[in-house]
């Protein structure tokens, strides 16, 4: 009785992990939340994501949990309604990642060449939705992160702009307790991967986005109200924009 239990145990591993290595794309729906509130110089961001990739190419999209303010210029407050998308197309061949920014303005769309983290893999392991997942530590932007990979399904993949380890990152988190990304469902489908840039000429680095951010930084900096208070925006969200 106890070796028929083993051997089913075995063969629903293998079909997990062959049904895992030959589907064309994955789905991962992602918790996220951003609560960087030590000064005022932080954001604060709480989402749904959802990752759908085959390893070379990935549309990752973020939905706001409540509506969001978005300050769009040193005048003017955009509110953000908690149905509208953000579609991030990542190239994971070139490593590239095309989307417009919602801090930065959305009028903006940013192509990110560079992006990259330099990741150390551990011995450590932590059991995700059941997998167990191996640990990598590593810089991005300018937070330290812990994130678990699964290897079993062979995607080097992830939310935003993590990716680069040997399997589909399935947990992001900051060292300082900012951020939390956590996948909450794996759907296997065969859907294509749609880009909503493709037809898009006309783009600006992410270095120039940065610089713009910046200079919108500081014309907050100067602004005063009635009352002779201060204006500012946040210096940083998952990146950091100003240092």
């Amino acid at each position: 009785m106890i070796k028929n239990k083993i051997t089913l145990i075995f063969i629903f591993f293998n079909l997990s992990f062959f049904s895992f290595s030959q589907v064309g794309n994955i789905t991962v729906k992602y918790n996220y939340s951003l609560d960087d509130t030590k000064d005022i110089y932080g954001g604060n961001d709480f989402k749904k994501t959802t990752l759908v990739t085959n390893g070379k190419e990935s549309l990752y999209s973020e939905r706001n949990i409540d509506t969001t303010i978005v300050y769009a210029n040193g005048e003017d407050i955009t509110y953000i309604n908690k149905n509208f998308v953000y579609y991030y197309s990542k190239n994971l061949t070139k490593k590239t990642i095309t989307y417009k920014d919602r801090y930065v303005g959305m009028d903006f769309l940013i192509k990110d060449n560079n992006y990259s983290v330099k990741w150390t893999l551990t011995n450590n392991s932590k059991k995700i939705m059941g997998y167990t997942c191996q640990e990598a530590i590593g810089e991005f932007s300018c937070k330290s992160y812990k994130a678990y990979f699964f290897k079993d399904i062979p995607f080097s993949d992830g939310p935003f702009k993590f990716d680069g380890l040997p399997g589909l990152i399935l947990e992001v988190l900051s060292d300082d307790g900012t951020v939390k990304i956590t996948a909450n469902e794996i759907i296997l489908d065969n859907d294509f991967i749609t880009n909503p840039y493709k037809d898009d000429i006309k783009f600006i680095s992410y270095e120039e986005a940065r610089k713009k951010y910046q200079l919108k930084f500081a014309k907050f900096a100067n602004l005063t109200t009635d009352e002779n208070g201060s204006v500012t925006i946040p210096k940083r969200y998952i990146e950091c924009y100003v240092n």
